[in-house]
C-alpha cells in the first residue's frame, strides 16, 4: 500500500466481505440485509452465495442502498463441499467440478480468486462442519481470507463449550488465524478478513444476525477514486490495496502501510501494540506506538503487520 507520492490511493472504503443470502444457505434477502449493513456505517458489502451470481442477475450488482454499495461475487467449493475459493469479478461460473478446475476458469475471466478459511476446523457437534483449503499454494490464487469470524468462533466449538461461546462469542474471536497467515506467506497476494454471515440458528435460537457480524471483521479498499463500482473491489484486492480491522477495537480508517528499500513504513490511526512478522520467523519488531508515523527495518520478502488494542487484533495488513 502506497503512502505518499503521486500514484497514492487517496480514498478509502471499508465494507464486509463473504456475506450469504437465501440464494445459498443464508437465512435473510439481500434488501434486509444491507439495511443492517447501512445502520453499521459500511461503505461496501460482497456477497458470495455458494456457486451462484443469482443476485447479480437479479440486478443487485453495484446497487446503492442506501450508503452502501452492494457487490455480488461467489464462493465456490470442491466436488467434496470442502476447498472453498471466494471469487470476485466474475460474471460467468461452472460450479460442480474440481476446485481446481474452477480456479482456472474464473481466472481465465478475469475475475480475483482467494482462498476462504483455508485452516477451518469442524466443531465437535452436529449439524456443523469444517472446510479447510486441502491444495496447498497455487500460482493462480490472488489471496487468502486470513480472517474469518465464523469460522473462528465455530472451530473451538463442543458440547462443553458452546453455551460459553455463544454468550460471550467475541472472547472467543480475537486474532487472524494463524495458520491462515502462514500459508498467506506461501501464497502472496491480498490477504482479507470475512464475516462469512449466514443468519445462523444454532440450538433453535438464532445467533449471530448480519449487522452483529458487520460490527466485528471489515476490509478497507484504498482506491484512486470514491467508490462506485464493483470494478473497483476487484482492482484493490489485484493490486494489494487492502487491509482488515475488527471494529469492536475501534476505527482504523487511516491505517497505511508500506515496505520500501528494507523500510517499513506504517500510518496509525491511533494508539496500539504493533507486531512485523516475516514469514515463520519469530516476530521482527513489537513496540507499543502512538498515532503517526513509525519507521521498521525489514528484510526483504512479505510482510505481515498486526496491532493489536484490548488483547485483541485491530489491525491486520499483509505486504507482498
Amino acid at each position: 500500500m502506497n503512502l505518499s507520492g503521486p500514484a497514492a490511493p487517496v480514498f478509502e472504503a471499508v465494507g464486509v466481505i463473504h456475506v450469504h443470502t437465501t440464494r445459498s444457505d443464508g437465512r435473510m434477502e439481500p434488501g434486509p440485509i444491507l439495511d443492517q449493513a447501512d445502520a453499521s456505517g459500511l461503505d461496501y458489502l460482497c456477497f458470495n452465495d455458494h456457486n451462484t451470481l443469482a443476485l447479480a442477475h437479479e440486478g443487485w450488482q453495484g446497487k446503492k442502498h442506501g450508503s452502501v454499495l452492494s457487490i455480488v461475487g461467489a464462493e465456490l467449493q470442491h466436488t467434496d463441499r470442502k476447498s472453498h475459493l471466494l471469487v470476485f469479478g466474475a460474471e460467468n461460473l461452472k460450479p460442480g467440478r474440481h476446485i481446481l478446475a474452477q480456479l482456472e476458469d474464473v481466472k481465465a475471466a478475469g475475475a480475483v480468486a482467494v482462498v476462504a478459511h483455508p485452516r477451518e476446523r469442524s466443531p465437535l457437534i452436529p449439524f456443523f462442519e469444517g472446510y479447510p483449503w486441502l491444495f496447498g499454494e497455487n500460482p493462480l490464487l490472488d489471496g487468502v481470507e486470513v480472517w474469518n469470524w465464523m469460522s473462528a468462533w465455530k472451530g473451538g466449538v463442543s458440547p462443553l463449550t458452546i453455551g460459553k461461546r455463544m454468550a460471550c462469542p467475541d472472547a472467543f474471536v480475537r486474532h487472524p488465524d494463524r495458520e491462515a497467515v502462514k500459508l498467506w506467506f506461501r501464497v502472496g497476494g491480498c490477504s482479507v478478513g470475512g464475516a462469512d454471515a449466514h443468519g445462523h440458528t444454532i440450538l433453535f435460537r438464532k445467533v449471530f444476525p448480519y449487522g452483529f457480524l458487520f460490527g466485528r471483521v471489515r476490509t478497507h479498499l484504498l482506491l484512486d477514486r470514491p467508490l462506485s463500482d464493483p470494478s473497483q473491489l476487484t482492482e484493490a484486492l489485484t493490486k494489494h490495496r487492502c487491509f482488515v480491522s475488527n471494529a469492536l477495537a475501534g476505527d482504523a480508517r487511516g491505517f497505511r502501510a508500506l515496505v520500501s528499500a528494507g523500510v517499513l513504513r506504517v500510518e496509525l490511526p491511533g494508539e496500539g501494540w504493533i507486531t512485523v512478522l516475516a514469514g515463520s520467523d519469530p516476530p521482527v519488531h513489537t513496540a507499543l506506538l502512538g498515532a503517526g508515523s513509525h519507521e521498521f527495518i525489514v528484510s526483504p520478502g512479505p510482510v505481515h503487520v498486526e496491532v493489536y488494542r484490548g488483547g485483541r487484533t485491530w489491525i491486520s495488513c499483509s505486504i507482498a
